[in-house]
């Protein structure tokens, strides 16, 4: 996921069960586990494959009421993601082939997911952070269903900014590639997450992610950022009077409402792309995962500084740099 490697675990593992449910696991004797574990309300733990097969399957009679545990959930959106990187590579050769397993997949994860009356967007959720963990991925899968970063992932092995900022601009330019209403399943998520570090002050979010933040979560954060880089820098090379969807101006305006509450202002000249990109960055600073965040914090500061306009550069700079370390806020 880091460095666009082979998956270290394929889908094609030995026949084991799905985990149990976190209440089980703790539980402090055999009479409460058996309880546990034979109550109605306890998630069934089915054989990796058949789990797997639920998700692919178009069978009604199969993936009628999926459902996992916290810890099942999670290794069945790795399995997504595994099987989505196949297929990804498969279409290097086939650029036609088709990915509509993966949309159904994902669809019922996500349903399974909703129907966990557990799960949590929050780390510190007291049923654990591994549902939290699993949305990340999701929003990762479906971010790569419409846009291959492999490149920009396997640059950042080199750990050379100016090598990976090259990459950048080649690969994250918001050209060669077109914008659907399909796209907007990974667009309104990635301006979602942008929310996260703006309500709560992206100093205290970049000081203490690593704290209450996954590894899958830093790293999927990383694609989110560059995704709703990618969407925006689309959109402002669209041809002068070019309109927009009117989802898709839901979801520009709301970058802007939040680059409002950090204190932005985008200019005429000035581009939002740039500045929400520098904002991501700034959630990084801090977080040290195996030393890459603070590589990426500094590779995508420079490279959105890169994307500036030169008449308006330096203002826009002034104005990023007094918000990219604001006071800690929860501001609502």
């Amino acid at each position: 996921m880091t460095f666009d490697i082979p998956p270290a675990i394929t889908n094609a593992e030995p026949p084991l069960s799905l985990p149990c449910s976190e209440a089980e696991w703790r539980a402090p004797d055999p009479d409460s586990w058996y309880l546990l574990h034979t109550a109605p309300t306890a998630p069934p733990t089915p054989v990796y494959q058949d789990a797997q097969h639920s998700l692919f399957s178009r069978s009604d009679d199969v993936n009628t009421g999926i459902r996992w545990s916290h810890f099942g959930s999670f290794i069945m959106i790795n399995s997504i993601c595994c099987q989505l990187w196949v297929l990804m590579k498969l279409r290097l050769a086939q650029p036609s082939l088709d990915l509509s397993s993966i949309d159904y997949a994902l669809d019922l994860w996500q349903r399974a997911w909703n129907a966990d009356p557990d799960s949590s967007m929050s780390p510190t959720s007291p049923h654990g952070p591994l549902s939290f963990n699993a949305s990340a991925l999701y929003r990762m899968a479906n971010i790569r269903i419409f846009r291959d970063y492999s490149r920009v992932k396997a640059s950042f092995r080199m750990h050379d900014i100016g090598r990976i900022n090259t990459v950048l601009s080649e690969d994250v330019s918001g050209r060669g590639w077109e914008r659907n209403q399909d796209m907007m399943r990974a667009i309104m998520p990635a301006t979602l997450q942008l929310q996260i570090p703006i309500k709560m002050g992206i100093k205290l979010v970049a000081r203490t992610a690593a704290l209450i933040w996954s590894v899958e979560h830093v790293l999927s954060a990383t694609e989110t950022g560059l995704f709703l880089y990618d969407w925006l820098r689309s959109i402002e090379n669209d041809p002068p009077g070019t309109v927009l969807g009117r989802e898709e101006q839901k979801a520009l305006g709301l970058v802007k409402e939040l680059l409002g509450e950090a204190d932005i202002s985008i200019r005429d000249g000035e581009k939002l792309s740039a500045a929400t990109l520098k904002v991501w960055a700034g959630t990084f600073d801090d977080v040290w995962v195996w030393g890459l965040t603070p590589m990426l914090a500094k590779t995508l500061r420079r490279f959105a500084e890169e994307q500036m306009d030169s008449p308006r550069r330096d203002s826009m700079l002034d104005s990023v740099s007094r918000i990219s370390r604001p006071s800690v806020s929860f501001g609502s």
